[in-house]
């Protein structure tokens, strides 16, 4: 089991139903970004990606009551996620040609979701000079030339912790 999941037992289930907002907020916080980075696979917009998972989450949260299942959250979640972005294709469909989309969500997309939030859980836990570098490099797009000035080290030095950050990310999501 991962270890995003551990500790997801009967109780958990029971609150979550039950309204708890601690038990939302973890499954929130688990599946976020990985949801998020699904959704954009198919729509290719940052912002209508967003907004698809927070109707999503909001669905989940008003229907949590409904749920004959619980222990498919994940899979309700990703189902869920997926016929937003069909809906939403269907909608600009009449702008523009529609890009194609599968008929069932890809296998594909959800384990590459599934790895990027063990990559982001990773990244989290890194030194903070070394999550400094791999944010401005990877999500800011900047050289390491620019962040080496903007932080006050040797280029060589972003070098090394970008290095250094990628070669802990791969172990730990090797060994996991």
């Amino acid at each position: 089991m991962p270890p995003e999941l551990q500790g997801w037992g009967p109780d958990f289930f029971d609150a979550f139903r039950n309204g708890e907002e601690q038990a939302f907020d973890r499954v929130f916080r688990t599946y976020h970004g990985p949801l998020t980075f699904f959704a954009f696979k198919y729509v290719q917009d940052e912002k209508q990606a967003e907004d698809i998972v927070q109707d999503c989450f909001a669905e989940l949260w008003e229907r949590r009551h409904k749920l004959s299942e619980v222990q498919s959250i994940r899979s309700y979640l990703y189902r869920c996620v997926y016929n937003h972005c069909a809906k939403f294709l269907d909608k600009i469909q009449q702008k523009r040609a529609r890009p194609e989309i599968p008929a069932e969500p890809e296998q594909t997309n959800i384990i590459e979701s599934e790895i990027m939030m063990q990559v982001l859980q990773v990244i989290e836990h890194l030194p903070s000079r070394m999550k400094q570098v791999l944010q401005m490099h990877y999500l800011e797009d900047k050289s390491l030339e620019e962040i080496g000035r903007e932080i006050g080290i040797d280029a060589e030095t972003a070098r090394s912790h970008r290095y250094r950050a990628i070669q802990l990310i791969r172990k730990t999501i090797i060994t996991s």
